[in-house]
């Protein structure tokens, strides 16, 4: 069991800090996660609450990224969407937008997706799926997105 399940476990309340092993104790106290709280009593400290949250986050992130790739598979490739529509798709209830964001940043990282900016507007972002697009072919592209969607085209 690693550090960060265990420290989920007694944030969480499943694991009663009472019921550590003395390494388990010693290693988690050595990190700063656990020790003696204002009450003078043993529990998880503050900074072991804030290792948890970002352990949870990082987490989740994961989750969404692969979530995000999932729904890219169904895209065709090629062609232009904007991340709204993507949240949209995969449940805005279950999602935040800046959630699918944060995964389509990561799954363009990994080379899966490519994102064009069309103008310093952030609304005007649009992503492609596949392979790599020729330039004059994605300004075009871009420039028949920006006519659709009623805005100035980019200047190039």
């Amino acid at each position: 069991m690693t550090n960060f399940q265990l420290l989920s476990l007694l944030v969480s309340g499943n694991k009663k800090i009472n019921n550590l092993s003395a390494k388990q104790a010693d290693v988690l106290a050595q990190n700063g996660f656990i020790g003696l709280n204002e009450d003078g009593k043993f529990g998880v400290t503050p900074k072991g609450k804030r290792a948890h949250k970002r352990n949870v986050k990082a987490h989740r992130a994961t989750l969404i990224r692969l979530c995000v790739e999932k729904a890219l598979e169904e895209l065709p490739a090629g062609k232009p969407f904007r991340h709204r529509g993507l949240w949209l798709r995969m449940g805005q209830n279950e999602y935040t937008r800046n959630e699918v964001l944060e995964g389509l940043k990561a799954c363009r990282e990994l080379g899966i997706v490519q994102s064009r900016k069309l103008s310093n507007n952030n609304f005007q972002i649009v992503w492609f799926t596949g392979d790599e697009l020729i330039p004059a072919e994605t300004h075009a592209i871009a420039d028949e997105l920006v006519d659709a969607m009623g805005f100035e085209a980019a200047a190039k």
